[in-house]
């Protein structure tokens, strides 16, 4: 699958981290499945299909809505394919824009995912469906979102201001370091975390420590496992191994020969969702 990344406009730079489109030959694509992984945040996706779903879920068969909603993943990644030809638009959210957005608690959709005419009128998305192009897509769910932040509040300020703490050391900063920052509890914090974010505190940081290790993986950028394991805040090399077994399905050695991420020398740094299995 061949995916190509748009930046969104500067008003909606604080929401949306990238649109991105992937393309997708079944017959001829060597890859045949792909992991969807555990990133740090929430995002929509929309086939561009004429008006028919071809992405299958591989474990169960289920074949997926034409437009979903899809929330944090804290558990081990699921497999979907193409049946046929496939093209899909997406949308990465910001770790708490879908709170901001639209106004629902994030752990609602946690390890799930809803049709997205649930929250989304279903004209824009039969726009997106039927557009003439890309760029025309992009635009148009441009301009929905930006007229839905212009009529939506939730106020996230202190999981934006845990992120930021996170961000800047995640393998020293906690729920306690974050309440003692705020001057709040660290049962507030917690529940924030939980309801913008999908996640507890506990459970991004796992996921964060997972995708520097991807990305460690992937880019060669280490000797020896146990490097990645200290580096990383790991207890040891068997707790670094188990914990990327559960986010991938797959051991680091294993995840290196059989997947291919869809990253440019451009994006390879961003969080890792989406990729292939040879």
């Amino acid at each position: 699958m061949e995916i190509k990344y748009f930046t969104p406009c500067t008003s909606l730079e604080k929401y949306i981290k990238k649109f991105w489109y992937g393309d997708v030959l079944s017959e001829a694509d060597s890859i045949s499945k792909y992991k969807i992984l555990a990133a740090g945040s929430t995002g929509l996706i929309i086939q561009h299909c004429r008006g028919k779903s071809n992405l299958f879920n591989y474990t169960d068969q289920r074949q997926l809505p034409i437009a979903f909603l899809y929330g944090q993943k804290s558990d081990e990644p699921c497999v979907n394919y193409f049946k046929t030809h496939g093209s899909i638009i997406g949308i990465d959210f910001h770790a708490s824009a879908f709170k901001k957005i639209f106004n629902v608690n994030t752990n609602e959709l946690t390890n799930t995912l809803i049709e997205a005419q649930e929250l989304i009128p279903i004209s824009i998305i039969e726009q997106v469906v039927y557009s003439s192009s890309i760029l025309s897509a992009v635009s148009i769910l441009e301009d929905y979102f930006i007229q839905k932040i212009q009529l939506s509040y939730s106020n996230t300020f202190i999981v934006d201001q845990g992120l930021m703490l996170l961000n800047q050391d995640f393998l020293h900063t906690d729920s306690r370091t974050i309440a003692c920052d705020l001057h709040i509890s660290q049962r507030q914090v917690q529940r924030k975390f939980r309801e913008d974010i999908g996640l507890s505190i506990e459970e991004y940081k796992r996921v964060v420590k997972f995708q520097h290790a991807c990305n460690a993986i992937y880019k060669g950028d280490f000797t020896k496992l146990s490097d990645l394991a200290y580096n990383y805040g790991y207890a040891d090399q068997s707790h670094f191994i188990r914990e990327f077994k559960m986010f991938s399905g797959s051991t680091p050695k294993d995840f290196l020969n059989h997947c291919i991420a869809f990253d440019t020398e451009q994006t390879v740094e961003q969080p890792m969702r989406i990729v292939g299995v040879r």
